[in-house]
């Protein structure tokens, strides 16, 4: 997992520096395991962890009164000098300054 965070955190950078450069890039991270069944378990680990961060930092569903399997989160906007400074603060930490 903390391969992957790296490479996510990465790849946010890379996508930082091409917009300061008025580039447009369509980030992309692959993953790869050792066998295929360690890659299927990493991807569902990272899910369930994705799924439940996104339950804990969204806005609660509203109900509606069709109750179904859909749900539908409100996740905050965050503006561009509020996105870097949180950014940076995250990367200073993964590489340890």
């Amino acid at each position: 997992m903390e391969r992957a965070l790296q490479a996510l955190v990465l790849s946010q950078y890379r996508l930082k520096v091409f917009q300061d450069h008025r580039f447009s890039i369509k980030p992309v991270v692959l993953f790869k395991a050792a066998k295929i069944a360690d890659s299927k378990d990493f991807v569902a680990d990272f899910k369930e962890k994705f799924l439940l961060q996104l339950k804990t930092e969204a806005v609660p569903a509203t109900i509606f009164v069709d109750d179904n399997d859909y749900k539908i989160w409100g996740l905050h906007f965050f503006n561009q000098e509020n996105r870097m400074k949180k950014f940076d603060s995250e990367f200073a930490v993964l590489i340890g300054k």
